[in-house]
């Protein structure tokens, strides 16, 4: 059974383009007949399904064709509202994944369109096989909204897996067409598009971000460090966590291998396999859920955009820091490390811009300077720190200047708090935790504070992830 995420590897070449698309009406084959009518459904909900259209959409990458079968029920109030339904990838993935989310969809005024990706449920194609169009798989799903002659501003997306995978990429490429919440499920994505996080902030859009190990009891589990890449970019503080809101949660009897506390109870958000003759393997994983977590995924995915400041506020940020204004409080340090240039951005041809010099402040260390230098003087400034740490500094000497005076005040009972605050990759894993032969502040100030523990006193500790005020443990 599927994951979700993709893990096969062909031997096809992949395509250099999306190529053409086309879409043409379709009748209802016996395999729509058979599960739309099926008992799995209630009598409202087979009677949603009964206004059902089919469509057949006839599309191109490289050398390879796509016979795409849709299906689009239309919304019974006026309105332009699509919401657009995509699956992940398993043998038992199609378009029917979302279809008990559908009546709810519809009664908000959604038009539903959900299909099958090439491979998988009757669409063509070698089974399981992706390579031959994922690579331009948001390209593909620009096109295919592009011949439904969707308006502006009117998809929202929920997706699980390559789905999900397919829709970043297609907002990262034009967000045009899209509305500003969406909903997306066990996303494993690699690379995280170029600007996406860009266009997410722009327009005021955001993500609903799910994980569950598993659906039902018997499915292979999907695991939740996949969603690792994806919530970095969502939850970055430079973006101060308003691309996203992040639920994880497990089913009833369905436990992962992740140890974790579930946000939501065991039936919020389930699943089951299913009879189906819209899969070639005969069974079809679907989505259930209670009236509580309709309404939650609806109200998050109806609620306006964000109201977005001007680019110019955004970039130029404060004038001065509150210690170059000299307000010097001995409770509050601030320090900036900073950290070598990748690989890739020395490929690109990527410099060091930063200048850092000591301050006259009357204080031993004094405080420093940090000069940005930049050809867009949007980007160009200068701030004061209590220190700044060049690349070169070790771990070690960072701790001792930064963490450990704040040991022996904790030792004295004097309550303590250091975070690392910066964007995803500027090193705050590194620091706060470092690799097990260069450790960071955390296991430094663990080894002092026993080192300092009176041997009559007992050190009670917990560790906790926080997530949006929801404790991971």
């Amino acid at each position: 059974m599927g994951s979700g995420a993709s893990s096969e590897v062909a031997d096809a070449p992949p395509p250099s383009s999306a190529g053409q698309m086309s879409i043409s009406p379709q009748e209802l084959d016996d395999a729509d007949i058979s599960s739309w009518k099926g008992p799995i459904f209630s009598e409202e909900e087979r009677s949603c399904l009964s206004s059902m259209v089919g469509y057949m959409v006839h599309a191109t990458s490289g050398s390879a064709e796509h016979k795409i079968p849709l299906r689009h029920i239309p919304a019974t109030s006026e309105g332009n509202r699509v919401a657009l339904c995509l699956h992940g990838y398993g043998e038992d993935r199609c378009m029917a994944l979302w279809s008990h989310f559908w009546m709810p969809m519809l009664s908000k005024g959604f038009h539903v369109v959900a299909l099958d990706w090439p491979g998988f449920g009757r669409a063509s194609g070698k089974p399981g096989v992706t390579r031959v169009w994922s690579e331009f798989d948001g390209e593909l799903l620009l096109k295919l909204l592009a011949c439904l002659q969707v308006a502006e501003a009117s998809v929202s997306v929920f997706a699980e897996g390559i789905g999900a995978c397919a829709f970043l990429r297609a907002y990262a490429q034009d967000p045009t067409l899209f509305a500003s919440h969406h909903v997306l499920v066990n996303v494993q994505i690699g690379d995280i598009p170029q600007g996406l996080q860009e266009n997410l902030e722009a327009r005021g859009a955001g993500v609903l971000l799910c994980g569950c190990e598993k659906f039902y009891p018997e499915q292979p589990p999907w695991l939740l460090a996949g969603l690792n890449q994806i919530t970095q970019m969502l939850m970055d503080p430079s973006a101060m966590g308003l691309l996203g809101t992040f639920v994880l949660w497990k089913v009833t009897g369905a436990n992962g291998p992740t140890p974790f506390k579930s946000m939501r109870d065991g039936c919020w958000w389930r699943g089951s396999l299913e009879k189906s003759a819209l899969t070639q393997s005969g069974r079809a994983l679907i989505f259930t859920a209670t009236a509580e977590c309709f309404a939650e995924v609806l109200e998050y995915v109806l609620a306006p955009p964000r109201v977005v400041s001007k680019a110019k506020e955004l970039l130029l940020g404060p004038e001065m820091t509150a210690i170059e204004m000299g307000e010097i409080n001995d409770t509050f340090s601030v320090f900036v490390r900073i950290r070598p240039l990748l690989e890739r951005e020395r490929k690109a041809g990527s410099e060091n811009c930063l200048v850092v010099s000591d301050t006259d402040f009357p204080r031993d260390p004094p405080p420093q300077r940090i000069v940005v230098q930049a050809t867009d003087s949007a980007m160009k400034g200068n701030y004061v720190f209590n220190r700044v740490f060049q690349e070169s500094t070790s771990q070690a000497a960072i701790y001792h200047a930064t963490a450990q005076p704040y040991v022996q005040d904790f030792l004295s009972g004097t309550n303590v708090t250091i975070f690392a605050y910066g964007q995803t990759g500027s090193g705050k894993t590194y620091t706060i935790a470092g690799p097990t032969d260069d450790p960071g502040i955390t296991s430094r100030c663990l080894m002092d504070i026993f080192l300092g523990l009176p041997a009559d006193r007992e050190l009670h500790y917990e560790y906790v992830q926080l997530y949006l005020d929801e404790p991971w443990l």
